[in-house]
């Protein structure tokens, strides 16, 4: 009886890990870019509000610090340059998922002329929103001789909604 029981459950353990095995898109497809270039641009927006809303040690790391005192254990931190690493190594990675799925169709690219500097202070909450990382919108201002641009990639089935989002954010008041 309990065999029966234990190859019952190791059994529905087999279908369920397998289930989640298939159903994970594979690697190069649509999908996958899709979900790579989102977590890309969670990293990115975690890694930007760890380190400007840090300025003093939180509860964690004081815990961790009267633990090393403690017990005599070195923390191991990481430098500017380690954290500089990680986040062009992020950024690499989601412009190369963001190229991949301008190539495929799924992502349009846009230019927005900007009036006014106050645009430039306007259009980060938008962009760094969760709508937009959960659209795939992104953005990156470009400054030449005589005018800055907002170039930003929508999806191609969301051009409308987000352009018009763009505009009100662009057009000084």
């Amino acid at each position: 009886m309990r065999k029966r029981i234990v190859i019952g459950v190791l059994a529905i353990i087999g279908v369920v890990v397998s289930v989640y095995v298939i159903s994970q898109p594979r690697k190069g497809s649509l999908g996958w870019h899709k979900n790579e270039y989102r977590k890309a641009r969670i990293e990115i927006e975690r890694m930007m509000e760890s380190i400007s809303v840090r300025t003093a040690p939180g509860f964690s790391d004081r815990l961790r610090q009267l633990y090393a005192r403690v017990t005599g254990y070195s923390i191991r931190t990481t430098t500017a340059e380690e954290q500089r690493a990680v986040y062009n190594e992020l950024i690499l990675k989601e412009r190369r998922h963001e190229e991949a799925l301008l190539a495929a169709g799924f992502l349009a690219k846009h230019e927005f002329g900007m009036d006014s500097s106050n645009a430039v202070a306007m259009w980060p909450p938008l962009l760094h929103s969760k709508d937009a990382i959960d659209d795939y919108v992104n953005g990156r201002l470009r400054v030449t001789d005589d005018k800055m641009l907002f170039v930003v990639t929508i999806p191609s089935n969301a051009v409308p909604k987000w352009e018009e989002l763009i505009r009100r954010y662009t057009v000084p008041r």
